[in-house]
This record gives structure tokens, C-alpha cells and sequence, in this order.
């Protein structure tokens, strides 16, 4: 991978081919289905092995909520939040020349003029998609809604196909003159600066560019968020250096029958054995993760790296699993971030 750190002494090809066989071999666990996978592509592998491999617990209903001690004090609402009653609104803003916009969604509850701090969670929607699509498929509403969790779905611009998405590293579709990053830090802080937000827990999905725009903001804006979850990631190789500001707390997860962005790469796309290679290069974790049989849903194989300095990278291989976000990844997803 490209712009990637190097430390001494450290070898990321051999990195890589032990992760690659480590993959392998923890895909043979068992005949792991896909529970509810939309349009999963049929004559899809059917894998065999060992009925002795470890099984993880699905996970429980995400407790991201929580009691704070701190408040904001009294807050004007802002012109943009909903009227009484309703929970959902559009908010615009300028950002880098650009006219932008966010769907925003709140939870039951939630009053502005308390002061109470809020949890933030930004989901990006993927190439040709949009904000109001990713609230409606992407799973995340109803959690987030009883979680007490602000949602927030960005809205991309048109690229040079036509299509909304992301300037993540595509030389074909990025727009030059178009920062979704600077669009990010800026929505952070007009939402900082309009609603009580709780600093500690603000997390970022994403689906397929979307996913790839999560990667993007853990390599440029590691320190503004708590946790990064990418589902399909369509990651690029980079142009420039991958230096995170501090602790990344990242899951990735993958169905390896996606013909979108496929899973053992292409001429598009790292394959993500590689791509997690360089995460764990990247973060000083160990070469090798540990790999436990997920039951799901999504059920796969799930894999984790034992890092430092507070960092966390974890991979769900949904075996069979196409492109679509999968029945049970928001709920996965918001467990993960709650207990990462």
C-alpha cells in the first residue's frame, strides 16, 4: 500500500502472506451461511472443516447511550431542527466553495435547550446512493432512536460519472476541488456548535464508498472520532501517507463473494487481506489475528489483532456475502462500537 509508515525491522510482504494464509484457513471453519443477505449471488462456496472451531455470541442490543456528568448548558435550537413531533431534518451548510447538506435524525427524547451531551453517529451513504437511502437501508435508525443517539447520513456530490459518492481516492470519479474531509470537520463543527454533543462518542460508517470514505477519515481524522465501521469498504490505493493522529478503533466488515469490490482485490481494488495488512502494520498490531466462527447474523468468520496504545482493528468475513449491507450488520456494528 502506498504512503504507508514503514518501521524497522518490519516486513509488509511477509505480513501479508501470513495474513492471507491465516484467511484462508479460518475461512474452512465451517458451512457458514448468510442469514438474510439481499441478492446474495447464488452458487455460492460451500466451505467445510473443522465442528471444533470456537463460536462467538451474536451480538446484544447496543447500550451506546448512557448517563454523562458533563452538559453544555442552555442552547438556543437551531432555525434547522424539526418542529415538535418530528425527528427528522435537513441541515445545509458551505463547505471548500460547495454547498452542502446532512440528513440529521434524533433520537426519542432529545431536546436541544437541555444541555444534555449527545452521542453522534455519521453514516455515508455509497457511490450513486444517497443520505435519505442509507437511513432507510442501511439498519442504524431504530437502534440509534432507542440508544439516544444523534444519526447523521452526509450527503455526496455528484461525480465525474454523474453519480453522488465520495472523494476517496478514485482518479476517475473524485471531483478535484471537492474536500470531503473539510466537508466532514466542518459539519462536525456546525452540529458542535448547534446542538450538545458528547466529544467521546462520535463514531462514522459506512457502506461500499462510503466504507471507503471511513478508511479515508481514519487515516486524516483518527482523533475526531471514537470508532470507524466500514461494510463493503471500497478502498483505493492512496496517494498519500496514512498517518492517523492517534488511536484507531476499526472493523471492517466483508462479504467474500462481493463481485463489486471483491474480496481477494482486483485492478480497482487492494484485496482486503492487504489492505487489513497494512492496518495492522500500520497500528504496531500483531501479524497474525486471532479468528472465532461468528454465528451471526451476518454469520462468518470474525477476526481480530491484538494492538496498542488503545488501537483496535477487527474484520468480519461474511462467507458467501455479497456487496449489500447484510441483515444484522447495524446491530454488529453499534455492539462493536459500544464494547471497542
Amino acid at each position: 500500500m502506498r504512503g504507508r509508515r514503514e518501521r524497522a525491522g518490519r516486513r509488509p510482504g511477509r505480513r501479508r502472506r501470513a495474513l492471507s494464509a491465516a484467511l484462508g484457513v479460518l475461512a474452512m471453519v465451517g458451512a457458514v451461511a448468510p442469514a438474510g443477505c439481499a441478492g446474495a449471488a447464488a452458487g455460492r462456496r460451500q466451505i467445510a472443516g473443522p465442528a471444533t472451531a470456537p463460536t462467538a455470541a451474536p451480538p446484544t442490543a447496543p447500550a451506546l447511550g448512557g448517563p454523562v456528568t458533563a452538559t453544555c448548558g442552555f442552547r438556543r435550537p437551531p432555525r434547522w431542527l424539526p418542529l415538535a413531533g418530528e425527528r427528522e431534518a435537513t441541515m445545509s451548510l458551505t463547505s471548500g466553495g460547495h454547498r452542502r447538506s446532512a440528513l440529521i435524525v434524533l433520537p426519542a427524547g432529545f431536546d436541544a435547550r437541555r444541555g444534555q451531551p449527545w452521542p453522534l453517529l455519521v453514516d455515508f451513504h455509497g457511490h450513486g446512493s444517497s443520505a435519505p437511502l442509507a437511513a432507510s437501508t442501511h439498519g442504524f435508525g431504530p437502534l440509534l432512536a432507542a440508544a439516544g443517539v444523534v444519526a447523521v447520513y452526509p450527503q455526496g456530490l455528484p461525480q465525474q460519472d454523474g453519480l453522488t459518492g465520495w472523494s476517496s481516492g478514485a482518479a476517475d470519479r473524485d471531483v478535484p476541488g471537492v474536500d470531503d474531509v473539510a466537508f466532514t470537520m466542518d459539519l462536525l463543527a456546525r452540529l458542535g456548535e448547534d446542538l450538545c454533543l458528547d466529544g467521546e462518542r462520535t463514531w462514522v460508517v459506512g457502506h461500499s464508498n462510503g466504507g471507503g470514505m471511513v478508511g479515508v477519515l481514519a487515516c486524516s481524522a483518527a482523533s475526531r472520532f471514537d470508532g470507524f465501521v466500514a461494510i463493503a469498504g471500497a478502498f483505493y490505493a492512496r496517494t498519500e501517507p496514512c498517518r492517523p493522529d492517534g488511536p484507531v478503533r476499526l472493523l471492517e466488515v466483508h462479504g467474500d463473494a462481493d463481485a463489486v469490490v471483491p474480496y481477494d482485490g482486483s485492478e480497482r481494488f487492494p484485496s482486503l487481506p492487504a489492505w487489513l495488512a497494512g492496518w495492522a502494520d500500520r497500528l504496531a498490531c500483531d501479524a497474525i489475528p486471532t479468528g472465532t466462527r461468528w454465528s451471526g447474523p451476518p454469520a462468518g468468520v470474525r477476526l481480530t489483532w491484538r494492538c496498542p496504545a488503545n488501537s483496535v482493528l477487527s474484520h468480519l468475513r461474511i462467507i458467501g456475502g455479497d456487496h449489500a449491507v447484510p441483515d444484522g450488520a447495524a446491530r454488529l456494528a453499534l455492539a462493536w462500537l459500544a464494547g471497542s
